[in-house]
């Protein structure tokens, strides 16, 4: 059998998800990979292209690639208590000529601020990791900041203006979509159901051997204070993780609608 192009982010999130893959730690049921580790801007673009047979990508790009992947109902990151956050120097502001930085144009952050900020402002694309450099030094007004960035943003001096996500929970009641993990329809239901039983029982391997696991997750993350890494981890890991079910279901497909 062909390797299987398995692409992630390296978001502590995702490494904690794909440990026990990539280290050959759980049952693979014979199937075999080769790994991509890439920003999720570019995953949502290299699944825009098709290139990947498996890849984590932007819960608001399913629209976009659903003639050519399919959902798996496991390794979704959902925010259970908020989500991506809006943030600006203190006592900023905004107007319709403040520049707002956006973390891509595909990520579900960018369709949560759509549909949250109403108020007129110039958008920016940029590297979601550049957003703390820019608002420093006053390039821009004010970012919609995720991964880690959302815990550290009061580090810098910085405030939160709106968290888009515990806006859509309260608006809806449902779970942040925030990330998903797709199959490329090429692969047949069998193999579909494989993954998600790997990435569950993954999980699941990670849950018990975090000592064992956090290293590497250490390795790849961007801030690598451990208190960070965890807090990273138990918002955005959880049981919609392990399987979303029709909750999470629900959730994606209200913000198709709403995108």
């Amino acid at each position: 059998m062909k390797k299987l192009k398995f692409a992630f982010s390296p978001c502590p999130n995702d490494t904690y998800i794909m440990y026990a893959i990539v280290h050959k730690k759980i049952n693979l049921h014979g199937l075999e990979f080769e790994f991509v580790i890439q920003d999720i801007e570019k995953l949502n673009q290299a699944a825009l292209n098709k290139e990947t047979d498996i890849t984590k990508a932007s819960a608001a790009i399913l629209p976009l690639v659903k003639s050519a992947y399919s959902l798996l109902d496991s390794g979704a990151a959902f925010g259970l208590e908020g989500g991506p956050l809006l943030i600006s120097r203190k006592e900023t502001q905004l107007n319709e000529n403040s520049i707002i930085a956006i973390p891509g144009e595909l990520t579900s952050a960018y369709a949560l601020f759509k549909r949250y900020y109403k108020k007129p402002c110039n958008t920016q694309f940029v590297l979601f990791s550049d957003i703390f450099g820019l608002l420093a030094s006053e390039r821009i007004d004010a970012g919609v900041v995720i991964h880690e960035d959302r815990f550290t943003f009061w580090e810098h001096g910085f405030e939160c203006v709106s968290d888009l996500g515990l806006e859509w929970k309260n608006d809806t009641g449902l779970p942040v979509p925030l990330g998903v993990f797709i199959a490329h329809q090429s692969l047949d239901t069998n193999t579909q159901q494989l993954l998600n039983i790997i990435i569950s029982e993954s999980i699941q391997y990670a849950t018990v051997h975090y000592d064992e696991v956090f290293p590497w997750i250490k390795e790849h993350a961007r801030n690598e204070h451990p208190a960070v890494i965890k807090k990273h981890i138990d918002y955005y890991v959880n049981d919609l993780s392990e399987n979303m079910g029709d909750t999470g279901r629900e959730a994606i497909k209200q913000l198709y609608e709403a995108h």
